[in-house]
């Protein structure tokens, strides 16, 4: 199965693995990409197209189409049009694999989903249950003493808890493997940044998965890592932890998890959109477009309980639509999502 992500790392000649950059520094790869459709170099127009299309940024939907545009005819055109297509087509939620696939299909001149049914299908993560379970069987299976600072975990996370599970990731103890102290220290980052100890959370959460978390472990350490970032307003971090999370879940199962990424991604996107717009940065738009695709995508998997933050929020994002000069027409994705588009489309005109 072809990686574009592994070709384009040698034909752009990248120092390390973009598959292993873009888990660090997911924008600053996209740019890289991005830069590189303006090649002089036709081979790297060609596979900086296909790894846009593979990672699927979609946000980048309106870039490739300029270089589209601009492209003569060729390989690197090609691949232009086959990310372009597999960006909007491939639903929410899939695998990396998948969407390559797509890209290649659409560049063979077949369907983007020629072969894939039954891998989007598996895809399609219909086992929330079976996430919970895992979650639930590793939680029996704990040692004594890290189920002892767990249940000082709630909603409103007290110092108590925070204080526990510190000890219990520094200190180990009986049982206390190094993926357990890892999902202790996710348990404890998630505690120091709902109690607003924002620049504690970060190093903690980071250890989590140094170590390696279990699982269970996944929505603290995202949770804190987001969360801190974000209130830190070191942004573009938040929108890679946001991403990684959406990756994450999508591969272990759990689609409310994704959704609730989605509106996390969303919700970053809308406040870097703003920054950026008010200093008339062109990259606005491209943001501004993200942002509302990562909404929708969210409003794809489920609009339950969406009337109470949703109308609000893409409100605003509409403001910003309109002082960027971003309109419904260039919302494409939604040609694709009647369900969704007969909800979201009175926002933008």
């Amino acid at each position: 199965m072809r990686d574009y992500l592994e070709e384009a790392t040698r034909v752009l000649g990248a120092p390390r693995p973009l598959s292993e950059l873009l888990r660090e520094n997911r924008r600053g790869v996209v740019n890289v990409l991005i830069k590189n459709l303006s090649s002089p170099n036709s081979y790297a127009r060609k596979y900086a197209a296909f790894a846009l299309g593979q990672i699927g940024e979609t946000g980048v939907v309106d870039i490739l189409r300029s270089a589209y545009g601009a492209e003569p005819g060729g390989g690197a055109k090609e691949a232009m049009g086959a990310s372009i297509i597999a960006l909007l087509s491939v639903p929410p939620g899939a695998s990396e694999h998948i969407r390559a696939a797509a890209v290649k299909n659409v560049y063979d001149g077949r369907q983007w989903n020629d072969g894939l049914e039954e891998a989007l299908k598996a895809d399609q993560m219909p086992r929330a249950a079976d996430y919970q379970q895992r979650g639930l069987a590793e939680l029996e299976s704990a040692p004594l003493i890290f189920k002892t600072a767990f249940l000082l975990l709630s909603d409103e996370p007290e110092p108590d808890a925070a204080k526990a599970l510190f000890e219990c990731a520094t200190e180990g103890g009986e049982g206390m493997t190094d993926a357990w102290r890892a999902t202790a220290f996710c348990c404890a980052a998630y505690c120091f940044s709902e109690l607003g100890s924002y620049e504690e959370a970060i190093p903690l959460a980071r250890m989590g998965m140094k170590l390696g978390f279990l699982e269970c472990g996944a929505y603290y350490y995202y949770s804190a890592l987001w969360n801190a970032l974000n209130q830190l307003d070191r942004l573009p971090e938040a929108a890679d932890v946001a991403d990684e999370a959406i990756e994450f879940f999508s591969g272990h199962g759990s689609p409310s998890d994704v959704c609730m990424n989605l509106g996390r991604k969303a919700n970053v996107l809308k406040q870097l959109a703003s920054h950026l717009s008010r200093s008339s940065d062109p990259r606005a738009r491209v943001v501004i477009v993200d942002a509302i695709k990562a909404l929708c995508d969210s409003l794809a998997i489920t609009t339950v309980g969406w009337e109470e933050s949703c109308p609000e929020e893409l409100e605003a994002m509409a403001t910003i639509a309109r002082r960027v000069g971003v309109s419904r027409r260039d919302l494409t994705f939604l040609d694709s999502m009647p369900r969704v588009s007969s909800l979201v489309s009175r926002f933008f005109q």
